[in-house]
């Protein structure tokens, strides 16, 4: 195997957070299905967990294998991995009818005696009402996809892992709130008449299809960071646009227009049966139980992500041809702080622009106006989530300017190069820890509201969560 496609393929990110947020959802689940299975065969056929298992592997697949590792190098590559959380996850993990499932799977107290005054509670079935309304659903999807194809959004989800976190989330969940009404999973149903998700779906790919063409044909780099990072394979940024809005606009039109072929083959079948039928109210406790559910593992995986270690290299500091080499090099966190640091480095061959994978990398860093010796560490490609490029870990002490030097040897062939670096001051700690320093008063907040919801329904004979 070409070296290049082995490295390639090794750039895979295990998070055991991300691991284990959807193991344990898979699990949940799992039990619940297994449940329904025996109640109801021809419901819950293994179709349906076989969908919804492929949705989460589809989420694990979007970000965490070598799409994350290469998506902010090639913009094409990030393209595939947004329409992955958008437009295969969402309908994959729907068409496994998860609300039932994913209750019947939680331990029964749990069910009863936690989440039950929660899930009978009138403000939570009046949002799941008016977030289940499928104008509201493409409002906001198609308003997520077009701001965080902004420049300005876009460019801030590069530069910053939490940013880059939060867009993926915006994603999936607008994503999970679009593909509702459409696939309209039991038991829930519909609010609008089945033949108005015709022009839901086709409003939806002309809004695909104009953002696809203005990356296609625009005639300058939309966002400049690609127009830095280095070119693997020599296709150049202009190209590497294009590209993404070519896999944008084919594939994504197949997403939007095979669905509306499924809903003209159901309308016409059903047409008898519905001719003057009014639509039917959905049940909103199920929608608003199968929000909270999914709340739960968006929640953790923003929670934990790592402020440190990202996974496509960082922000380029500096490119610079050293000849046999095209060296770039990359720092990490976005932006860099002092504290734990990643130093990372991509070796290309001048003529073929190929990476180079047998070189040896050392880094030097010295603080701009320090006479003490110099942070020295070995970059690898072990160290690296890119396995085209070489990391080393370093801890910068101070905040303020930083001076680094690259040193790479490859048989008789070397290349030295040198630039700055401003490391800004460590984030204080209520903006790095508030992931944890609010679960307490969250805690003791939802177990009053639960108290109070407790008694409300207590005072209700024969009052029943929706």
């Amino acid at each position: 195997m070409d070296p290049i496609v082995a490295a390639t393929l090794q750039s895979w990110t295990f998070d055991p957070w991300i691991i284990g947020s959807l193991l344990i959802t898979a699990g949940i689940y799992l039990r619940g299905w297994r449940e329904l299975r025996q109640q109801m065969p021809d419901r819950f056929g293994a179709w349906r967990l076989v969908a919804f298992l492929g949705g989460l592997a589809t989420i694990f697949v979007a970000i965490a294998s070598p799409l994350d590792a290469f998506a902010g190098l090639l913009l094409q590559v990030h393209m595939i991995q947004h329409m992955l959380l958008m437009m295969v996850a969402p309908p994959l993990i729907l068409l496994g009818a998860p609300a039932i499932p994913m209750l019947r799977g939680l331990p029964a107290p749990l069910l009863k005696n936690g989440l039950g005054p929660f899930l009978a509670w009138p403000a939570l079935r009046r949002l799941g009402h008016f977030l289940a309304n499928p104008l509201v659903c493409w409002i906001s999807y198609a308003a997520a996809t077009l701001a965080w194809h902004t420049p300005a959004l876009y460019e801030l989800a590069l530069r910053s892992e939490v940013w880059h976190a939060v867009e993926h989330i915006c994603f999936l969940g607008t994503a999970l709130l679009f593909w509702w009404p459409v696939i309209q999973p039991w038991p829930s149903r519909p609010q609008w008449p089945r033949w108005a998700m015709i022009p839901y779906l086709l409003l939806a790919d002309i809004q695909n299809t104009a953002l696809s063409a203005f990356l296609i044909f625009y005639e300058r780099v939309l966002y400049p960071t690609y127009a830095t990072v280095p070119r693997l394979w020599g296709i150049s940024a202009l190209d590497d646009q294009a590209a993404a809005g070519a896999i944008m606009w084919v594939p994504g039109s197949v997403v939007f227009l095979v669905p509306v072929g499924w809903v003209i083959y159901q309308v016409l079948e059903s047409s008898q049966a519905r001719r003057g039928a009014a639509p039917r109210p959905a049940p909103i406790g199920r929608i608003s139980r199968f929000i909270l559910s999914m709340l739960i593992p968006a929640v953790v995986l923003l929670g934990k992500v790592s402020p440190v270690r990202g996974h496509q290299g960082g922000l380029v500091q500096l490119t610079e041809q050293a000849s046999p080499f095209i060296i770039t090099v990359f720092a990490e966190p976005k932006p860099l702080r002092a504290g734990p640091a990643e130093i990372s480095v991509l070796v290309q061959d001048h003529d073929s622009q190929r990476p180079v994978l047998d070189a040896e990398v050392l880094v030097l860093l010295q603080q701009r106006g320090s006479d003490g010796p110099p942070i020295r560490a070995e970059a690898t490609r072990q160290n690296a989530a890119n396995k085209l490029m070489y990391a080393a870990k370093v801890e910068l002490p101070v905040s303020g300017q930083w001076q680094f030097r690259v040193m790479v040897h490859q048989g008789a062939a070397s290349a030295d190069v040198a630039g700055r670096v401003t490391a800004e001051p460590p984030r204080p700690f209520l903006l790095s820890s508030w992931p944890y320093l609010t679960l307490l008063p969250l805690a003791i907040g939802l177990f009053g509201l639960h108290q109070w919801l407790n008694r409300r329904r207590g005072g209700h004979p024969g009052g029943q969560p929706a």
